[in-house]
């Protein structure tokens, strides 16, 4: 666009550069002074529809340019969200699972806690079964020994 501009002023100081010299060359015909005056305003006219049209070519495509940027940054955006959308509802997929695995671990947990304090207990009650028979045998044979002792023999012992 500024390309554009650029051969018209150059035109058109060529055509004020040759009319300067042209009137120079000839100051006595009174028409060439109009003739130079109507010519300067023609090729000041022309670029200044020139600089103009660049400039109405350089706004439509700055507003393409900035439409085509709007447009790419409303996709990129909503590519953004959704892609956001996604890790977020992963993580609540992940939450959940963990949630539900920690649920069936501690219910498996339970179960087993119960079987293990059940065992326990009766092991418990087996242990003390056991040291009662032994406290009660270890009692009968301390009272035999005793008595075997602290016997009293009925018939005196002969007498040497």
């Amino acid at each position: 666009m500024k390309a554009a501009l650029f051969p018209a002023a150059t035109a058109a100081t060529l055509a004020l550069v040759c009319s300067a010299l042209a009137c120079a060359q000839s100051q006595d015909s009174p028409g060439l002074k109009d003739t130079i005056k109507d010519d300067a305003k023609a090729v000041g006219a022309a670029v200044k529809n020139g600089a103009h049209e660049v400039a109405d070519k350089s706004r439509e495509a700055g507003h393409a340019i900035a439409e085509s940027a709007k447009s790419a940054s409303g996709t990129l955006r909503d590519d953004s969200k959704k892609a956001g959308h996604a890790v977020a509802d992963g993580a609540h997929t992940v939450a959940d699972k963990s949630k539900q695995t920690g649920h069936a671990v501690a219910d498996s947990s339970k179960a087993v806690g119960a079987k293990v304090a059940g065992a326990s207990k009766k092991a418990g009650s087996d242990v003390a079964g056991g040291a009662k028979d032994v406290g009660q045998s270890v009692k009968a044979g301390a009272e035999k020994t005793k008595s075997a002792v602290t016997s009293t023999p009925s018939d005196p012992a002969p007498k040497n």
